[in-house]
């Protein structure tokens, strides 16, 4: 092995190791403020980490207890084996970290920040390898990557104001800024921290191929393309789009060269064999029962409207104006780089636009965050190209260029172990509060842990320790969530109903909950546990992306302003919720659950005395909760 390439790869490990160390370093930090404080410090709660609550880390836990692929969460049969199209990948790949933790997920998270930031980095610098031929530019390039939130919220017009510009691109910078955060940008599981690997490296093999237009390179590149299927649906769906339009343009202008066509048939004919158990899994998956309203709830956009409504416009304009920038700086200096980033812009008009043909788009403005990306390695590879064409006018430049590099690369790290340092030395309120959990409502959980057998079932009428539970105990709630139960909608009403009148909730109070109108009288992170959340955000954690899809459209999901048909459709929902549940009867021997959960969430929903419930026993108490099993 050459020195060179020995001190390439010393260069990503050690920079995978300092990325990953800044990533698990804020949140070690707040940890290390609450010992000895009194509160208990949770990782992964519903303030920090919603989305992940909401869908993929009880998927994780649910492969911890032995169900693979996971089980429906919310079914009383131990040994369901409901089908889904949710993504497994990720899933596996955190619960394995679990597994490693003994089922913490609070470590299995911290784990997770620290492997696969180092991954991200190191392929985004083997990335800029490919591109760049400067090690310089390659490592800033990862680090801008992995350190800023720009590979994650281009194009800029999307930013809020000027602060906003500010806040998370001109001071990400600079550490003379005293600023603190407690996550960096790609921490989000399952996306981006565990989809961008695989992302990336699809992008990366395929940068490899189209320089070079061999067998291996085309087999590994199908794989990693059809492996993004398994992953994340909107980078799969658009980057076998760039797949195909790019093989357009073999077809038509490069079929002269019979080795290029022949590779890139291999290439898509590898794609293909790896999708066949993903469609297999889908066409199984769409002859259930219950498909279609997991569909709905989950999100997607019928029709055959074109996509372009008034709040994509902006983004079109992105995409011609870069096509522009590509055009004009590479068309005589790199023809087979222009054509390749063409490919790229050309899959995101298209992506926009796929309803047209099949007649929906799932969740139409997630493609965002394939494309955003994609846009921060066009972009970089055009500063770095046009920087080089000046550079080579005005040689005095280049050694400036590597000046400013070196200082911006200094810059970033020095912010962020700044950050860690203030955490540590002087943490912020509001960060504190943020991560504040009551170590009551924590203890119960481990005593779930070690004292219940199996997987109970829990009643409670709190959809927010639904969450909790899945995530962090074995429990199956009684009380399902929108985005990873494939109940119908109608037994996921019926249970909602059941369970506020077992906790005899008062009629009005149901119904200004399901409306979200309670007063919740703090904001998210002044009181625990996200008083708000809990009383007013049920329709959504009930019903996800239902009225949209059902009675939406495109605009719906991507046009914020078109609210007027959504708002009619939830009211009318609200309104026969309320009334079915003026007729339910209380009957506290109706359901069939094992076990009856009160804690804070449910208190806040309405305190009762459980002591009255002929067939309650109470088997375990601390001052927040209580567990009762039923009879």
């Amino acid at each position: 092995m050459s020195k060179i390439f020995i001190s390439e790869l010393t260069l990503i490990f050690l920079g995978s190791l300092l990325v990953g160390g800044l990533y698990i370093g804020p949140p070690l930090m707040v940890r290390k403020n609450f010992i000895g404080s009194g509160h208990e410090f949770v990782l992964a709660q519903y303030k920090t980490y919603r989305d992940s609550m909401h869908v993929y880390l009880p998927r994780a836990r649910e492969i911890y207890d032995g169900h693979y692929p996971p089980a429906e969460l919310y079914d009383s049969d131990k040994s369901s084996k409901q089908l889904t199209i949710q993504n497994l990948l990720p899933t596996t790949l955190f619960a394995a970290l679990v597994f490693l933790f003994e089922g913490n997920v609070d470590y299995a998270y911290l784990g997770a920040q620290f492997l696969f930031a180092g991954i991200i980095f190191s392929l985004f610098y083997v990335l800029g390898r490919i591109l760049f031929s400067s090690r310089a530019w390659s490592l800033f390039f990862s680090l801008t990557a992995v350190l800023t939130s720009i590979p994650l919220r281009l194009p800029f017009y999307k930013w809020q104001g000027w602060s906003e510009f500010q806040a998370f691109f001109i001071n990400g910078f600079f550490p003379m800024v005293r600023t603190q955060f407690d996550q960096l940008y790609l921490a989000r599981i399952d996306e981006p921290l565990l989809t961008y690997p695989i992302y990336i490296a699809a992008i990366l093999s395929f940068f490899i191929f189209w320089k070079r237009f061999t067998t291996a390179n085309a087999v590994l590149s199908g794989f990693l393309a059809g492996l993004l299927s398994y992953t994340y649906f909107h980078h799969w769906v658009y980057w076998v789009s760039v797949l195909l339009i790019l093989f357009g343009w073999v077809v038509f202008f490069g079929r002269t060269n019979k080795g290029k066509f022949k590779s890139y048939l291999v290439l898509l004919f590898s794609l293909a064999v790896t999708l066949v158990p993903y469609f297999w899994q889908y066409l199984n998956f769409k002859k259930l029962a219950t498909a279609q309203d997991f569909i709905f709830r989950a999100g997607v956009a019928y029709g055959r409207t074109i996509g372009l409504v008034r709040a994509n416009v902006p983004d079109y304009l992105v995409y011609i104006l870069m096509a522009g920038l590509v055009y004009w700086v590479y068309r005589k200096r790199d023809n087979q780089k222009c054509i390749l980033f063409l490919g790229l812009i050309g899959g995101m008009f298209l992506v926009w636009n796929i309803q047209l043909v099949v007649g929906y788009l799932p969740v139409p403005h997630f493609f965002r965050r394939s494309i955003s990306p994609v846009l921060f390695i066009i972009i970089f590879n055009i500063i770095y190209d046009v920087a080089k064409i000046v550079g080579s006018k005005w040689r005095y430049l280049s050694g400036t260029y590597m000046v400013v590099l070196a200082l911006l690369s200094l810059f970033m790290v020095t912010k962020k172990i700044n950050n860690i340092f203030l955490i540590d030395c002087c943490i912020q309120t509001h960060i504190a509060d943020y991560y504040k959990f009551p170590d009551e409502v924590a203890e119960s959980w481990r005593w779930i842990n070690t004292s219940m057998d199996g997987e109970p079932s829990v009643l409670s009428p709190s959809t927010m320790t639904s969450f909790y539970l899945t995530t962090h105990t074995s429990v199956r709630p009684f009380l399902p969530t929108a985005f990873i139960t494939m109940l119908s909608m109608a037994e996921m009403e019926e249970r909602y109903l059941k369970s506020h009148r077992f906790f005899d909730v008062p009629d009005d109070i149901f119904s200004r909950r399901i409306g979200g109108k309670l007063d919740s009288n703090c904001y998210e992170y002044e009181c625990f546990p996200d008083k708000g959340s809990n009383l007013n955000d049920s329709f959504g954690d009930l019903y996800g992306n239902y009225v949209n899809s059902r009675f939406g459209s495109f605009k719906s999901f991507t046009d914020i302003s078109y609210t007027d048909p959504i708002y009619k459709k939830r009211r009318e929902i609200i309104e026969n919720m309320s009334e079915h549940y003026s007729k339910v009867l209380p009957n506290k021997y109706e359901i069939n659950v094992d076990y009856v959960y009160a804690g804070p969430l449910e208190e806040q929903i309405n305190k009762i005395d459980f002591a009255r419930y002929d067939n309650l026993t109470l088997v375990y108490k601390n001052p927040s909760v209580g567990i009762y099993k039923m009879r």
